[in-house]
C-alpha cells in the first residue's frame, strides 16, 4: 500500500474544508478557492512522483545500455577467440601439410658432389631462399615495420627469378620479399599472376588472404573460389580447409 504524501493530505484536507465552508456557511467563493489550493497541492505531489517516476525509468535506461554495451563486448571478445582461434588452426594446417622440395634437395646434394654444377641460376635461387627463410605459416598480413635487409632480399629474389624463370616458385619467394619490405601491391600483383597461371600455393595463400581480409577486402566467396582451385591443383592444406568447413 503506497502511503500518501504531505502535500496529498494537505490537499485532501483543504478540499475537505472547503466543501464544508460551502456546504455549512455557504460561501462559494471561498470553497472554490480553497479547493483550488488543495488541487494545487495534490497536483504538486502528483508532479514529484511523475519526476521520481522519469529518473526511474532514465536509470532503468542507463542500466539497460549498460547491459547492451557489456553484451556487445562480450560477443566482441567471442569474436576475436574464435578468429584467433580460425587462424591458428590454418596455421597449423599450412605447417602439417609443408612438402618438401625434393627436387631443390636432389640439386644441393648435386653441387655439394660436384662444385661445377653450381651455376649462377643456382647461387641466386640459393641466395634468395636464405634471405626468404619461408614457411608454409608465414602470415601475408600488415606488417609494422620493414624487416632487416628487407631491400637486399627483393633485390636478390629479382635475380633468382630471372635467372629461373621456370621455377614459379621464385616468383613466389619475391611476392613475399616485397610482402617482408612492406610492398604489398607487389606482393598482391605477383600472387595473383601465379594463381591464375595455377600455382596452388599462390591460390592458398590469396585464398587465406581473402578469409581473413589481410591485405584485401575479406571476400568468403572469393577465399572459397581460390581454395578450391588451389585443392584441385594438389594443394594438401588447402583441400585439409575445405575438409574442415574452416570458411563458414
Amino acid at each position: 500500500m503506497q502511503i500518501p504524501s504531505f502535500e496529498d493530505l494537505v490537499g485532501t484536507i483543504i478540499i475537505s474544508c472547503a466543501i464544508y465552508v460551502f456546504i455549512r456557511y455557504r460561501k462559494l467563493k471561498e470553497g472554490i478557492i480553497l479547493i483550488l489550493f488543495g488541487t494545487i497541492l495534490i497536483g504538486l505531489s502528483s508532479f514529484k512522483n511523475i519526476n521520481v517516476s522519469i529518473g526511474g525509468i532514465k536509470g532503468i535506461n542507463a542500466n539497460f545500455t549498460t547491459l547492451i554495451e557489456e553484451v556487445q563486448k562480450t560477443n566482441q571478445n567471442t569474436e576475436n577467440l574464435n578468429l584467433k582461434l580460425l587462424k591458428q588452426q590454418v596455421s597449423t594446417i599450412e605447417t602439417h601439410n609443408a612438402e618438401f622440395d625434393e627436387e631443390k634437395a636432389r640439386e644441393d646434394i648435386e653441387t655439394l658432389l660436384d662444385s661445377s654444377k653450381i651455376t649462377i641460376a643456382y647461387q641466386w635461387k640459393t641466395k634468395c631462399e636464405k634471405l626468404v627463410k619461408y614457411s608454409e605459416s608465414y602470415p601475408l598480413i600488415i606488417k609494422k615495420y620493414k624487416e632487416n635487409q628487407a631491400e637486399k632480399t627483393v633485390e636478390t629474389c629479382i635475380k633468382a627469378k630471372e635467372f629461373n624463370l621456370d621455377n614459379l616458385k621464385y616468383s613466389f619467394l619475391l611476392a613475399i620479399a616485397y610482402h617482408r619490405n612492406q610492398e604489398y601491391s607487389m606482393t598482391i600483383q605477383i600472387l595473383n599472376e601465379l594463381a591464375n597461371n595455377n600455382y596452388s600455393i599462390a591460390q592458398r595463400k590469396l585464398g587465406i588472404m581473402y578469409l581473413f581480409g589481410n591485405l584485401v577486402q575479406k571476400d568468403i566467396k572469393k577465399a572459397e573460389n581460390w581454395l578450391i582451385k588451389s585443392a584441385e591443383n594438389g594443394d594438401k592444406a588447402a583441400q585439409e580447409i575445405l575438409d574442415k568447413g574452416l570458411l563458414y
